[in-house]
């Protein structure tokens, strides 16, 4: 597996991507708490169990040289043309942990068996603020662009070009 730290460049602020402390064990990978138009520094380090006599307490350790790979992220409000990527369902570990106070259980029966599904959908927020905030965290700036763009559009010459 693999240990990631991200760190801000302009403050120094370091965070550590994996979940719980444990190796993260997927090929894809996606970190979705980045603002755009940063540099940030990316650490990767590989992982394996630890030997319990040698690093008692300890159950994961790096092993071989960290890769680091540098970042900047995209700013979609610089330029011609403006390339918005919400947060969708992509992110949906890092929108549970933010949002995660107003998660819903549903019982649903899914092949003759009884499931419990759960959801945090942003427009049942009880908490007006809160609704708000997580329907911003989704959108990461595309609904405002949206809305901007089509309200400047007077013209055949407009159009907007998406995928879903």
């Amino acid at each position: 597996g693999f240990f990631i730290e991200r760190r801000d460049v302009a403050t120094n602020d370091k965070v550590s991507l994996n979940f719980g402390g444990k190796p993260i064990q997927k090929l894809m990978w996606g970190d979705y708490d980045v603002v755009p138009g940063k540099d940030y520094l990316y650490t990767i380090y590989r992982m394996m169990e630890a030997d319990s006599s040698l690093s008692p307490g300890m159950k994961f350790t790096t092993y071989g040289e960290a890769l680091r790979v540098k970042v900047r992220t995209e700013d979609p409000s610089f330029g011609t043309h403006g390339v918005f990527f919400n947060r969708g369902c992509a992110g949906s570990q890092a929108y549970a942990a933010k949002f995660g106070e107003f998660r819903k259980f549903h019982r649903v029966e899914h092949g003759g068996h009884i499931q419990w599904k759960s959801v945090i959908n942003p427009r049942e927020i009880p908490v007006p603020e809160k609704s708000k905030e997580a329907l911003a965290w989704l959108s990461r700036g595309l609904e405002e662009a949206l809305l901007g763009f089509i309200s400047k559009a007077t013209g055949n010459g407009y159009q907007i070009r998406a995928a879903v």
